[in-house]
């Protein structure tokens, strides 16, 4: 018994200051980290691309790295939602919520697509938008919104078409 509490009490001492070892890599160490880092997201090698991207939390591109996996792994709600709340001033954020907004409307996920929105002058995801309101019972609302988008100088796309066609229908 005591020898497994010197184990746990080295593992304890140690696997930190492997960590803060890991973490502490040159700049020029960190750039040759990151590009087989974006390699294995390139490849889908998810398990290596973790392992990998561990050490480079404190290197500037790392918000870059993580949009990069996520952009191709939208169905990781959590931590889209996570990265979106922790790195919600970069420019990053804006382009992964566009990108998640349309995976959630193409997959019928209406509910989540109307919390996840926020007021846009994208007409896609405006028309989702309206879809998901009509969708999730506030019609009136949905109608409304799509007679605004209904009533404009020039076609619309093809996002519109459900949208459009219920408000036509009504």
């Amino acid at each position: 018994m005591k020898r497994k509490l010197t184990y746990v009490f080295l593992l304890v001492l140690i696997l930190p200051l492997h960590v803060a070892v890991a973490s502490k890599l040159t700049l020029d160490e960190q750039r040759k980290e990151f590009l087989v880092a974006e390699r294995l997201v390139q490849r889908g090698k998810n398990s290596l691309f973790f392992k990998k991207s561990k050490v480079l939390i404190d290197y500037p591109l790392y918000p870059y790295l993580q949009y990069q996996w996520l952009k191709k792994n939208l169905n990781q709600t959590t931590r889209i939602k996570a990265f979106l709340k922790k790195y919600a001033d970069t420019r990053y954020a804006g382009l992964l919520n566009y990108k998640f907004q349309i995976y959630l409307a193409k997959h019928k996920r209406w509910s989540e697509f109307i919390n996840q929105y926020s007021p846009t002058n994208n007409t896609k995801i405006q028309c989702y938008y309206y879809r998901a309101k009509y969708n999730t019972g506030a019609k009136k609302e949905a109608l409304t919104g799509a007679r605004k988008l209904w009533v404009v100088g020039q076609s619309q796309p093809s996002e519109c078409d459900a949208v459009f066609k219920v408000f036509k229908d009504s």
